[in-house]
């Protein structure tokens, strides 16, 4: 077998870095190590453009401090201003320090991202998000009990970055620490508000799981998801959603409370923001965790679910 042919450049380069001359500055084992860096340093650099390992790291430590009404009101305002995406990234981010958050440039296949994360010494439950800065649809994914809702992250994130979503939101603590759905004065009803107000058309999908065996015998006991907008007239688009489900992925859909008495969201504290605010794309999904492994783990019928969201 024939060796693989060295560019000339790189080829003096291992030469200069490698000989023997005494004089080098730097030891043998040095030079081993930077060359080292230099040939998996590009590996280490795609890990780095990807959203999941910075959300997993975002989920690790830190405990829940609840924001003071100065620090939620600069949250709303920056929201707004990094959705709206009329400042230049040096100046968001010069901004979300200031708040003990970082704004993350990720650029990778499923196109440019902003991550706003908390900076790793100011770790206090405010949770992760994502708002894409080229063309989207405007849609947000959320996943606040994810973790105890087990796969409601990984989907939440899949499909915010498989469908062109505009932005996606996580919770970054336990929910037996703060339960993000049903807190007012929090990071993620910040989020959600300023989304409200820049796509006020736009939709917001809220990702939760149930257990069937808790709701055996209950009219969302043989459910595969339950639907619901959070009220008890949900609006036709809802009725829509559910047949394409129903249709495209096989499944067993049931609307609340027209087919099941609970699991409706009606304490969900995103849902009543909205609804004050007029706003009526709020979607409330709770899966059955066969139904949640299976968007997990195949992006078919996760394409498909997204079609039906998006009438696409």
């Amino acid at each position: 077998m024939g060796s693989k042919r060295i560019d000339s450049p790189w080829r003096r380069f291992c030469v200069q870095l490698f000989n023997n001359d005494t004089r080098h500055p730097l030891p043998l084992w040095s030079r081993g190590i930077m060359l080292i860096a230099i040939l998996f340093g590009p590996t280490q650099g795609l890990a780095a453009t990807s959203l999941m390992p910075l959300w997993k790291e975002a989920t690790r430590g830190g405990s829940y401090l609840p924001p003071s009404e100065d620090a939620l009101r600069e949250a709303d305002s920056l929201f707004v201003r990094t959705l709206h995406q009329h400042e230049g990234q040096d100046e968001l981010q010069q901004a979300w320090a200031t708040l003990g958050m970082e704004l993350v440039p990720l650029d990778n296949k499923e196109g440019k991202l902003w991550v706003i994360r908390e900076q790793s010494d100011h770790k206090t439950g405010r949770g992760i998000y994502a708002v894409r800065v080229d063309t989207a649809q405007a849609l947000a994914i959320q996943a606040p009990h994810s973790g105890a809702d087990r796969y409601t992250g990984e989907i939440a994130l899949r499909l915010m970055q498989e469908g062109k979503a505009k932005a996606g939101a996580w919770r970054t603590v336990s929910r037996s620490k703060a339960d993000l759905a049903h807190l007012d004065g929090t990071y993620f009803q910040a989020f959600t508000r300023a989304f409200a107000q820049v796509f006020p058309t736009g939709q917001i999908i809220q990702l939760h799981g149930f257990e069937r065996e808790k709701r055996a015998g209950r009219s969302a006991g043989d459910a595969d998801i339950v639907l619901s907008d959070g009220t008890t007239t949900p609006p036709p688009h809802l009725t829509q959603v559910a047949n394409c489900w129903k249709h495209e992925l096989s499944i067993v859909v049931k609307r609340y409370p027209n087919e099941a008495k609970d699991l409706g969201a009606m304490n969900n504290a995103q849902a009543r923001l909205l609804h004050s605010l007029g706003h009526a794309g709020f979607l409330h999904v709770e899966m059955s965790e066969e139904t949640r492994a299976r968007l997990q783990k195949d992006p078919a019928p996760r394409a498909a679910w997204l079609r039906c969201v998006t009438g696409e």
